[in-house]
């Protein structure tokens, strides 16, 4: 199992049915509860009341000021604010025209005034049309059309008239024909609006029955029933609100949804694509509900990942939703760090890793201030972008900053965990388990690269408990019957078995190393065989078998070594990998040493007459080391390992206690000298580990830590580790 890096899940983000996004999702459920809220909003009488004198000029740069205050904050969601300095405006226009009024009523014919009539009274049309359509935006039909009728009766009391016969100045008229226009359209969309709910709500239903259907046939009636009722409710929309109205474009994503949903990627970017197009021109770049139509489908082109052109697009995408937010909300929002975040993942899919560290840090400074939730609970979200920046320096081989940063993410997790416990409510996604044990496996693997392998493996031992659990839960809930959360219970189990054995490997525990291994190769066939197709194991069960082949020859047991990488081969085969593969290419050359290994055993005798064999060979392997001929050294101090394994797995099973203790100070000698000359020629992890074994045999005779042999050999361990990092 690889290491994933993720985009932050936004499912917190949205209504039970998950058809847009509780922040983004300005239209109202209802106009009755949207009106209702609105008129609880208050605001200071001085906020927009001041004492002017009729007839006193109106300054056309305050008016002007708060109109473009307004149509800032429509642009960027904030509807309610917009229409509270609309009324702001108005107050003011409507002082002046009383004003002006008042001079017409005095010289009805004095061009100058008629001229600053029409002008006032365009402008309170202009701004209580932008009202009405604010308030048709939030649901609010009724109050749309009482601003609109406002407007018009200030047409309709006009003073202006060409003659004495009545007939409206033509501006008038026209101003008069433009308000009945817009009546008849918010008239139109409220008569519709009851019709398209329950359209929408027969679509949301049916939505709701795909989500519970597994049966194919009826799966594809209920999406051809969803298709039905969507095209449907978008035919009357476009005709009822026009082709470019906001309700069209949600509407178009929905569609878009569920073609996704089939799998048609092609028609939910194109759906989506529309979507954006009518957003942008109706709504503006900036406001919030645009900012999540880019990222919506900036996840489309990534999931269809076609061409290198879908991931460019994506990122762009990604780049103009950060924009769209950092507008709408500042820079530091949540909304802000996940598309930021969003944004990263697609830069390390492309190993572009220094942009996605930057775009990650920005990401966290954008959290910043989004550490809690509304209800004073901590927000996890961070804990991501901490894992997926963990996931960037891992990449870059700066080890002790992964460290750093997974070791936040965990802090986040449990922090949040702990205070859900303490409150007695359900946990969050970001602190469940499968979630800490994935930061836990993470950081298990960052630390074992900064060489802490006994700290590495009491992490994993933390993720692998909470992996039992978690399999042992799915075991049960499966029945018997096979089931895909059973299948990756077992593949996330055998993993972290996988990870805890290569630790155990290295400190020198081989006969842990190999259990560990052989449990994790079970559970990786037992997963495999549930699948009636897609077999995907294989290449895991090969490394399972890697591991065991050479937790063998750390132990001289090359007749066992050879059949475990002979096995891995054959998996290898099966999945498809080709000769010329690097792994491949490992593992053959693992084989061809076992093999060489197991001839030399069949070779040597256990005892020799004169000198010990063994003893002779690691006079000459010193003597080629000095004389810089370290493969040849090499060579030989392989064949006395070998043997020197041998006698003492031999006197282990006779269980001649004296002979032992010999023999397993012997053995660390060997391995000491080996690790020298591994040293001399660069191989420092394998020296290491060589040395770590040294280590513990001479702890197994009764050494302690401050005894002469173990603590040069600490000494040495600390140099190698030097070396390692540099």
């Amino acid at each position: 199992m690889t290491t994933k890096y993720v985009a932050l899940d936004e499912s917190h983000r949205k209504n039970v049915n998950g058809e847009e996004s509780n922040r983004a999702k300005i239209i109202s459920k209802s106009g009755e509860m949207k009106e209702k809220r609105l008129s609880r909003t208050s605001h200071s009488k001085d906020d927009y009341e001041e004492a002017v004198r009729p007839g006193q000029p109106r300054s056309v740069t305050e008016v002007e000021t708060l109109n473009n205050r307004a149509i800032r904050l429509a642009s960027l969601g904030k509807e309610e604010e917009a229409i509270q300095f609309y009324f702001r405006s108005l107050r003011l226009l409507k002082i002046d025209l009383g004003a002006i009024s008042t001079k017409l009523d005095d010289n009805p014919d004095d061009e100058r005034w008629r001229t600053e009539w029409l002008i006032v009274a365009a402008k309170i049309a202009e701004i209580r049309t932008a009202i009405a359509i604010l308030y048709e935006r939030l649901g609010a039909y009724n109050k749309a059309i009482s601003s609109c009728k406002e407007a018009r009766e200030i047409y309709e009391g006009s003073p202006l008239t060409l003659n004495n016969d009545g007939i409206p100045a033509r501006e008038v008229e026209t101003g008069l024909r433009q308000m009945d226009m817009m009546l008849e359209r918010l008239n139109t969309a409220k008569g519709s609006y009851v019709a398209r709910k329950n359209l929408h709500q027969e679509a949301i239903e049916v939505r709701k029955l795909i989500l519970t259907t597994r049966n194919s046939a009826k799966l594809d009636d209920l999406y051809r029933k969803a298709f039905v009722l969507l095209t449907g409710v978008l035919s009357m929309e476009k005709e009822c609100l026009g082709e470019t109205h906001p309700q069209v474009a949600d509407t178009l994503q929905i569609i878009s949804r569920t073609h996704k949903e089939r799998g048609e990627i092609k028609d939910a970017i194109k759906q989506m694509n529309t979507s954006l197009l009518i957003l942008k021109l109706c709504l503006g770049p900036h406001h919030p509900r645009t900012g999540i139509t880019f990222q919506e489908l900036a996840k489309l082109y990534d999931e269809r990942s076609a061409t290198i052109g879908d991931i460019d697009m994506a990122v762009g995408l990604y780049a103009q939703a950060t924009t769209s937010f950092r507008q709408c909300y500042g820079e530091k929002d949540v909304m802000v760090g996940a598309s930021l975040n969003n944004e990263a993942v697609l830069h390390i899919k492309q190993s572009n890793y220094d942009l996605a560290v930057e775009k990650l840090s920005d990401a966290l400074i954008a959290y910043e201030s989004s550490t809690m939730h509304k209800d004073k609970s901590i927000n996890t979200d961070s804990s991501q972008v901490w894992k997926n920046l963990g996931e960037c320096y891992t990449r870059r081989n700066e080890y002790e900053s992964a460290h750093f940063a997974l070791n936040n993410a965990l802090e986040v997790q449990k922090d949040a965990r702990l205070q859900a416990e303490k409150a007695g409510k359900p946990v969050s996604a970001g602190c469940s388990d499968a979630s800490l044990a994935d930061t836990l496996l993470r950081l298990g693997n960052a630390t074992k690269l900064t060489l802490r392998y006994e700290d590495a493996h009491q992490i994993y031992k933390e993720a692998l408990l909470i992996y039992r659990l978690h399999y042992a839960s799915a075991h049960r809930a499966s029945n018997g019957r096979v089931s895909d959360a059973l299948s990756d219970a077992q593949d996330r189990l055998a993993h972290t078995l996988y990870c805890i054995a290569e630790v155990q490997e290295i400190r020198g525990i081989y006969e842990d190393a190999r259990s560990l291994f052989s449990e994790s190769l079970q559970l990786r066939l037992t997963s495999d065989a549930q699948r009636e197709k897609d077999r995907m194991n294989m290449l895991h069960c090969a490394m399972a078998l890697a591991g065991i082949g050479s937790c063998h020859v750390k132990v001289s047991e090359f007749d066992d070594a050879a059949s475990s990488y002979k096995e891995s081969l054959r998996y290898l085969e099966a999945h498809g990998v080709p000769p010329d593969h690097e792994l491949k290419m490992k593992l053959s050359k693992c084989l061809e040493e076992a093999q060489k290994g197991l001839t030399s055993e069949n070779m040597l005798s256990d005892e020799s007459p004169g000198m010990d064999s063994a003893s002779e060979m690691d006079i000459e392997s010193k003597r080629l080391m000095d004389e810089g001929q370290f493969d040849e050294a090499i060579e030989i101090l392989e064949k006395a390992l070998a043997i020197r394994r041998r006698r003492l797995t031999n006197r282990l099973k006779e269980e001649i206690i004296t002979e032992s203790l010999e023999e397993r100070e012997d053995v660390a000698m060997t391995l000491v000298n080996y690790a020298a000359i591994l040293s001399k020629k660069g191989e420092v992890r394998q020296a290491e580990m060589l040395t770590r074994e040294a280590i513990r045999m001479y702890k197994s005779n009764g050494y302690e830590e401050s005894d002469h042999e173990v603590r040069c050999l600490q000494e040495q361990l600390e140099d190698l580790k030097d070396m390692h990092v540099l």
